[in-house]
């Protein structure tokens, strides 16, 4: 356990509380507004104009609901908004807010918003694609940094048509204690990261293996199981640091992520002229020979309209042809990589670079379409879809209402990517682990997929301006909670060296190739910490038998058996679950 470890929980009251309640409910059933409040702000042109009606019939349960009729739209969502009565808020508490709404047009959008009363400070918020049919809404784990007077509001100025609106909740919850998932983090890794081994020794001339015939018995965790990987960039280091970055690599990581090359307009800037065989050898098989056993190719599509995306060939003759080339793109490219790469993020940053899904009206069919031709393409590859503020902001509730859109729709969706861009003091384990927890009800495995930490923004770049001492300290203390969360599958950098990271002081490691104290650390973590290697001059055999536990992954044996030595290599995966056997056969 690091120093750090054993400091909080050494700091620690070991007292946690639980506790939830319901501040507010509406159903619409009452006359007039009950609470609520409807703005239809006509002072501001372009000015919206709207009618609505307290108790509409149009419910979805009970006898009445709520609807408003908008037949201009607004330049602002909020000039035609919804707000719940004021409530008082403190810190130490999550704040919920939910409410069922449907709309005539099933590409509407609307905000959901926190916000302090008087002063109109916007506190939290987010932007959903309606439905036309009932659907709930929630912007959940709100907090305030200190006690505010407060209110929800759902914005809908953004279009025309009918929206319904019916049984709105206010709840509140006391957040969890940051200390409690740094506490129990140890024994979560010992219950989700290790197995209980068998190693079964049998004679060939059936003989049975007596207690004491055994020994000198070493068994050496070689690999982990558990992919930690790194995004990289083999094509763009200087010559003169080639073999250090494969080595350092290959010493730190068992996985790997393409950095930018296989984004497509990188991969293909001029249609027809793709860059396989650059993928292929200087990414694909260079992690392959390092012994790297889990790649991501990063990514099918990125719709970001920056670094001149908007302009690549494949959207500049119009949606419909854009939707024919990027389907020959994910089936000509996952099939040329067909068992090569064992991960594929289908789309890059969709709740976030959604602009040209939302202009083209790709959401109800070539959304879900993309990971169809992906799996048809490779049955194999796990098919994900990956963003950011999943933990480190609000993104994760409409990240689960996008996995289940398209699991109605018959998609593959195989997992979520969750991006880490990190500053320190932003993000508190209890607040982190509270959003990784709602994202696992999705039932999909977690990666966390771009980890780094920055401290500023200098002229539109990114710095980290962190001592050596104290991105250590972070770096061990989020990569061990990732660690222990069940949900999470595995954890990738975002680079890993000064002289290739898009943060200016970003790296593990200096430009020059000497280590900072943050890559000692984490070496030291999954070499040593997380190591259940074993040396026993004289194992305890019983019936044939040496039962060990151990973390899941591959291990080299070595033993003496009646003055013979033996040696060789074991598998013991994760997938394979928390029994499990293996024979070694001697003379």
């Amino acid at each position: 356990m690091y120093w750090w470890l054993l400091f909080i929980v050494s700091c620690l009251c070991c007292v946690s509380r639980t506790y939830s309640a319901t501040l507010f409910t509406h159903g619409f059933e009452t006359v007039g507004g009950g609470g609520m409040f409807i703005l239809i702000y006509n002072q501001q042109c372009p000015c919206p104009t709207a009618s609505y009606a307290w108790q509409s019939t149009d419910a979805r349960s009970g006898k009445y609901g709520f609807q408003v009729n908008i037949s201009a739209i607004s330049s602002q969502a909020w000039h035609v908004q919804l707000s719940t009565p004021r409530i008082p808020a403190k810190p130490g508490f999550r704040y919920n807010f939910c409410l069922w709404a449907k709309s005539q047009s099933s590409s509407a959008t609307a905000e959901l918003g926190l916000l302090t009363d008087v002063t109109y400070q916007w506190l939290n918020g987010q932007q959903v694609q309606l439905s036309n049919t009932w659907r709930q809404y929630c912007l959940s784990g709100s907090t305030v940094q200190s006690a505010s007077i407060v209110y929800f509001v759902f914005d809908m100025g953004y279009q025309t048509g009918k929206i319904s609106v019916d049984d709105v909740e206010i709840s509140d919850s006391v957040m969890p204690s940051d200390d409690d998932w740094v506490r129990q983090a140890p024994a979560m890794i010992e219950q989700h990261r290790k197995g209980n081994f068998t190693l079964k020794f049998t004679s060939k001339s059936g003989r049975a293996i007596t207690p004491g015939s055994v020994t000198n018995l070493y068994l050496t965790l070689t690999r982990h199981d558990f992919p930690f990987g790194s995004a990289i960039a083999p094509d763009a280091v200087q010559q003169n640091m080639k073999a250090w970055y494969a080595a350092t690599a290959a010493s730190m990581f068992n996985a790997m992520v393409t950095e930018y090359m296989f984004k497509w307009p990188e991969y293909e800037p001029t249609q027809g002229q793709y860059r396989y065989d650059l993928i292929n050898t200087q990414y694909v098989k260079w992690a392959q020979t390092l012994g790297m056993s889990n790649l991501r190719g990063h990514a099918l599509e990125w719709l970001i309209e920056a670094y001149g995306y908007d302009k690549h060939w494949s959207r500049q003759q119009g949606c419909a042809k854009y939707v024919e080339f990027l389907k020959a793109r994910i089936i000509r490219d996952v099939g040329l990589f067909k068992g090569r790469f064992q991960h594929y993020d289908v789309w890059n940053e969709p709740l976030t670079e959604r602009k040209w899904l939302d202009r083209c009206g790709l959401w109800d069919k070539t959304f879900a379409d993309a990971f169809k031709w992906a799996k048809q393409a490779d049955p194999s590859a796990l098919l994900c879809v990956n963003d950011y503020r999943l933990i480190d902001g609000e993104n994760w509730a409409p990240m689960l209402r996008l996995v289940s859109d398209l699991k109605q729709k018959g998609a593959p969706v195989g997992c979520i990517g969750v991006q880490a861009h990190l500053s320190p003091g932003e993000l508190g384990p209890g607040t982190m682990k509270y959003r990784m927890d709602q994202l696992a009800t999705a039932g999909l495995p977690l990666y966390i997929t771009e980890f780094d930490m920055l401290t500023s923004w200098n002229n539109g770049d990114p710095v980290n301006a962190m001592g050596e001492e104290q991105q250590a300290v972070e770096f061990a203390k989020y990569i061990t909670l990732w660690f222990s969360h069940p949900a999470i599958k595995g954890i990738y950098l975002w680079g890993f060296w000064d002289g290739r990271h898009w943060i200016r002081n970003g790296g593990m490691y200096r430009a020059d190739g000497s280590p900072k104290q943050s890559a000692l650390v984490v070496k030291k973590l999954w070499g040593e910490t997380w190591n259940s290697s074993l040396f026993q001059p004289t194992p305890q055999i019983s019936s044939s038998q040496f039962k060990f536990r151990g973390f899941y992954g591959g291990y080299s044996y070595r033993f003496v058996f009646r003055s013979k030595l033996y040696q060789g290599q074991l598998s013991f995966g994760a997938s394979k679950g928390t029994q499990q056997s293996a024979t070694i056969t001697v003379d």
